[in-house]
């Protein structure tokens, strides 16, 4: 990925979601690289994406969602859906793909723990209510940055790896379930 068209793509993208007041933020290893090397203002030297989080969006906040990216220049690559609901919109420009997860509030009555899950192709990702959200280099990321990071990539998010894993190897909240159950949508845009 080219850091310098990405710098801007994730401009262009926080511009959008900021536009249409959305509950955003970096995710994955977006986050991750703009985290951990505050110092360089990289990304990480093997991400192939940015990362999005955002939550709790309708399907008429989808269908608006996609239409403001497509009238900014980007083109929809795909859009998967578990259970009849997306879980994944994917949008590419100038070669820069920009992955976004939606997720939902979810409670256990059990634990008393408020969440946000995602359901995606390979389980249920679900993470710790991690707002209100923080700012790291001007955008949005979960709440302590920390504990998010060791819950995505483990608790030795701290050591860059000279390889890239596959993330759902690294998603220690991941649940497993068959992938017979998502599907992905068609996404010829108007």
């Amino acid at each position: 990925m080219n850091p310098k068209k990405a710098k801007i793509i994730l401009r262009e993208t926080k511009k959008i979601l900021n536009g249409l007041r959305l509950n955003w933020w970096i995710s994955a290893g977006t986050a991750l690289g703009l985290y951990r090397d505050q110092l360089s203002n990289e990304f990480l030297k093997k991400d192939t994406d940015l990362d999005i989080g955002i939550l709790g969006l309708s399907k008429e906040e989808i269908d608006t969602l996609v239409h403001s990216f497509i009238g900014n220049g980007f083109s929809l690559v795909k859009a998967l859906q578990a259970d009849g609901k997306e879980f994944q919109i994917v949008f590419v420009k100038d070669d820069i793909l920009v992955d976004i997860y939606l997720f939902e509030l979810e409670s256990s009555w059990k634990t008393g723990i408020i969440g946000i899950v995602n359901h995606n192709e390979h389980g249920i990702m679900r993470k710790p209510f991690l707002f209100p959200l923080t700012k790291i280099k001007g955008y949005p990321m979960l709440n302590p940055p920390e504990l998010y990071l060791e819950i995505r990539f483990g608790p030795n998010w701290r050591i860059p790896s000279s390889k890239k894993i596959p993330w759902q190897f690294e998603a220690a909240n991941l649940e497993f379930y068959r992938s017979e159950d998502y599907e992905e949508v068609d996404c010829k845009s108007e």
